[in-house]
């Protein structure tokens, strides 16, 4: 909304950001409890203090894989398009010049998000499709969480990388944090 209409949402409507963000946490907690009171699934406990949620009927793991990897897959993809779209309009642009410009910024911004997307389903996707039906403490499972850590750790240099103003940031605060260690190390 903010790149459409040059609206700021988090001023204009702060209680839907936070009802959003809310639901985010709530729902998918409220799912695995009824799951639980249903007798849908159950927790496994391994014999190394480690447990694991067994689903007991596919139509419960494909209720969760819908929830939690579908829906959250189709809509980046939708936000992602209507993004690229906008950026990508060139309505009541008249000069050859600036077309071409903009067009060559939308080829940039198509590349940097296909990329940061690309590794991030490759770094996700594993894990979260594994874990409806795979035990988290076998190979593989131990396997698909190590590359959703590795999605979670490489997630700000990512998008640093896209965003140049991140970059930036990211610059300043490690110059600060060279020069005050020197000043630590100097001081007696």
């Amino acid at each position: 909304m903010h790149i459409v209409f040059n609206r700021n949402i988090y001023t204009e409507k702060p209680y839907l950001i936070i009802l959003i963000h809310f639901l985010i946490y709530i729902l998918p907690a409220l799912n695995l409890i009824v799951q639980f009171l249903t007798d849908w699934s159950r927790i496994q406990r391994g014999v190394d203090e480690s447990c694991d949620i067994i689903y007991l009927s596919l139509p419960v793991q494909i209720f969760n894989l819908f929830f939690i990897y579908i829906i959250p897959l189709v809509i980046n993809i939708i936000i992602l398009g209507l993004g690229i779209r906008h950026v990508s309009s060139i309505q009541g642009v008249i000069s050859g010049q600036i077309i071409l410009h903009r067009r060559r910024r939308q080829r940039i911004l198509l590349l940097k998000a296909i990329a940061f997307y690309s590794i991030w389903l490759i770094l996700w996707s594993p894990d979260t499709l594994a874990c409806q039906f795979v035990d988290v403490n076998s190979d593989p499972g131990v396997f698909t969480v190590l590359l959703s850590y590795i999605q979670i750790a490489l997630d700000p240099f990512l998008i640093a990388i896209i965003d140049i103003r991140f970059l930036t940031k990211w610059r300043t605060l490690w110059k600060k944090i060279k020069r005050n260690r020197r000043i630590d190390a100097v001081a007696p």
